[in-house]
């Protein structure tokens, strides 16, 4: 066995390793997310959403959350907002006693926000969610249903692990699609 002979290196580390960093060490200590909390859509006609997302897709609408800027919809333990177009360019500050408690804004920026407010129904952001069901007959029955209620249907898929989702767009062009079990691994 042969020992070194000298100063030890700066770093303290005679194995010649790097120490874990700062980061990874705190990353290691945080906790886990459970889950997707809230998911955000953005509507140019907030009444027409309202029609769709709870009297056709029959969502149930979160108590407290309907005012000009939005309407909330409860999916188990998430939350889908639907938020009208330019109400959200602005930070929302609701005890200006706390100015730093806020919700910043978000949403599209002043040129796209422009662009999808310019009247032209040919703009909007095909935004994408996917509502779950257990079954693939459930997947089924919403579509018949969807069918029934003149929603265009734009896509239907077989997945390999055997789940079935079909696809449809919201008033403003958003993509849903109604997916049962059998199209994620952790949704199996």
């Amino acid at each position: 066995m042969y020992l070194a002979v000298g100063p030890l290196p700066s770093n303290g580390n005679i194995l010649g390793r790097k120490p874990p960093s700062k980061r990874a060490t705190m990353t290691a200590q945080l906790p886990q997310f459970t889950h997707i909390l809230e998911t955000i859509l953005y509507t140019r006609n907030l009444d027409k959403a309202r029609d769709f997302y709870g009297g056709q897709l029959q969502l149930t609408p979160i108590p407290g959350m309907s005012s000009p800027r939005g309407q909330g919809y409860q999916l188990g333990h998430t939350n889908l907002l639907i938020l009208t177009l330019g109400e959200t360019t602005d930070d929302l500050v609701l005890d200006t006693s706390t100015p730093e408690h806020k919700v910043p804004k978000h949403g599209p920026s002043e040129h796209i926000l422009d662009l999808l407010l310019d009247g032209d129904e040919s703009n909007i952001l095909r935004q994408h969610y996917c509502l779950a069901t257990n079954t693939v007959d459930e997947a089924k029955q919403w579509e018949h249903y969807l069918t029934e209620q003149d929603v265009p249907i734009t896509g239907r898929m077989q997945w390999q692990q055997g789940g079935y989702s079909v696809y449809f767009n919201d008033p403003d062009g958003h993509v849903g699609e109604i997916a049962s079990r059998g199209l994620w691994p952790n949704w199996k």
